[in-house]
């Protein structure tokens, strides 16, 4: 913890962002290295490395059916595709989201963050939705208890959901070795209560209600950098009409589906999960449901947050002045107070 700070002016100056850039270069350069080994290893040419290699490159547990597995090596190609984030993340950084902050006159760190996040959401919310609209469960929770565990997935539904969790794991590692925000206390517990939502509801076998939460949360993720970057862009009105749609969708779905599903899950689904998983993993079902209520009292924070600086917004202006955390408004409030004061 020694030698942390939080941000300074000095470091939302440094729009160039060479720590990022280079943890990028570096994850992309092993990527790039672990499908080499892996393709030499198809060919013949076999290294010490190469099983391992081979976990990271393809998605494990294959069954006759077509269908995968679910087990231990599936931790490898996580960290493949954290690998491959990372890269991603630092490639779209250097050839669009900085030269796109530059042109518009903003900071580079402010737009690349909220520029990768939406690129990102831009992806999985169709690919989750999809995944949604073909499933069983679809608009019907029934099937998410009568068919648990779900052990045996669809390659495409895998890949999605271990994309979430190495997605929540790169944003923790980058927010723990960025500069430290005045939400870092915050953001570093949603992303391991993030993670520790994806972990243990893929070990005991609740893909479904799993993808369930990343279906309802995801929107609102998608609609913040996109508000905060028309903010930085300088589009006034488009950024007050992508904040109140925000705030709109944050609500309905964090609030209300979120709640609806968690409720669902404590009088219906608690005691079948916890018969079927087996006595040793009850506790487990249970920590999933504790897991789910810390989030949404984090959510809740967040909420009176959010209501605040939407109140302070139509007492003073245009939502584009607002200054917005990660995933909430944090200081609009604290703006139009000093403004009365003065």
């Amino acid at each position: 913890m020694a030698g942390r700070t939080k941000t300074t002016q000095a470091d939302e100056e440094d729009d160039a962002r060479p720590a990022l850039q280079n943890l990028g270069l570096a994850s992309g350069t092993i990527a790039i290295a672990v499908y080499a080994t892996t393709m030499l290893g198809e060919a013949g040419i076999e290294f010490p490395i190469s099983e391992v290699c081979r976990k990271m490159s393809r998605i494990s547990y294959a069954l006759e059916d077509g269908r995968f597995g679910i087990g231990s090596d599936d931790g490898w190609l996580v960290l493949m595709l954290v690998l491959v984030l990372l890269g991603a993340r630092s490639m779209l950084a250097s050839w669009v989201w900085l030269p796109l902050a530059s042109h518009v006159g903003a900071l580079g760190k402010k737009m690349e963050i909220q520029g990768w996040q939406f690129s990102y959401y831009a992806c999985t919310i169709p690919w989750g939705l999809q995944l949604y609209c073909d499933s069983p469960y679809f608009l019907n929770h029934a099937p998410i208890l009568t068919d648990f565990p779900v052990l045996a997935l669809a390659g495409a539904f895998k890949l999605y959901f271990l994309m979430q969790l190495a997605f929540w794991i790169q944003m923790l590692a980058v927010t723990w070795t960025e500069p430290w925000e005045k939400d870092f206390p915050q953001m570093m517990v949603h992303h391991v209560l993030a993670i520790g939502m994806c972990a243990i509801s893929y070990a005991i076998g609740h893909v479904r209600g799993g993808h369930i939460i990343f279906v309802i949360l995801d929107p609102a993720d998608a609609l913040l950098p996109l508000a905060k970057m028309l903010r930085y862009s300088g589009l006034e009105t488009l950024c007050d009409g992508a904040f109140a749609l925000f705030a709109v969708v944050w609500i309905i779905t964090r609030h209300g589906l979120y709640l609806h599903y968690l409720y669902f899950l404590y009088t219906q689904g608690l005691d079948i999960m916890s018969e079927r998983a087996g006595p040793r993993s009850a506790e487990v079902v249970s920590w999933f449901l504790v897991v789910l209520g810390l989030l949404q009292c984090l959510l809740l924070f967040w909420l009176y947050h959010l209501l605040v600086a939407v109140k302070a917004a139509i007492c003073g202006g245009s939502a584009s002045e607002m200054e917005i955390t990660t995933d909430v408004v944090d200081d609009r409030a604290d703006r139009h107070a000093r403004k009365k004061r003065e």
